[in-house]
């Protein structure tokens, strides 16, 4: 038995085409996402009823990698019926495997509903990554709430 060159051409051909285009899609991939670095114990806050003002609040990180974080920025921000930002800027560092408590400063301004979000930016394998916190509850008069109830 003869294999015929012309058949040997194609099902090379076929071959060769067929790990270029494997190649191709191996090396264009997009890099898989780092798993975070940070993780937020509680990033969703509600505040439940509050009065208008300012409020502290406080928000975990938790460092889930065995090298320390820098945490190098928080950006304040204002959404709907609120601003919100940390009571302290400026960087510093989670140990490995350890925590760190954000406090942020929750200004409430009318009542209705309010909801806000504050953004975390740390170096994680020489990236800027962002984990995001938000608050939300109702702003409602002054007297209408318990504030020693709400959370």
């Amino acid at each position: 038995m003869t294999i015929k060159p012309a058949l040997l051409f194609g099902v090379a051909s076929v071959v060769l085409a067929a790990l270029g285009v494997w190649r191709y899609r191996v090396e264009t991939a997009p890099p898989e996402a780092p798993t975070p670095a940070l993780r937020a114990e509680q990033a969703d806050l509600d505040l439940g009823e509050r009065p208008p003002g300012d409020v502290a609040v406080r928000f975990r990180l938790l460092n889930v990698t065995s090298r320390p974080i820098r945490v190098v920025g928080q950006s304040p921000c204002c959404g709907k019926n609120s601003c919100l930002g940390p009571a302290e800027m400026g960087p510093f560092e989670i140990e490995a495997n350890g925590s760190a408590v954000i406090v942020a400063e929750a200004s409430l301004l009318d009542p209705g509903p309010f909801e806000c979000p504050m953004y975390i930016t740390y170096l994680q394998d020489g990236r800027y990554e962002q984990i995001k916190f938000t608050i939300k509850g109702t702003c409602v008069a002054p007297g209408a709430v318990d504030v020693k109830a709400a959370p």
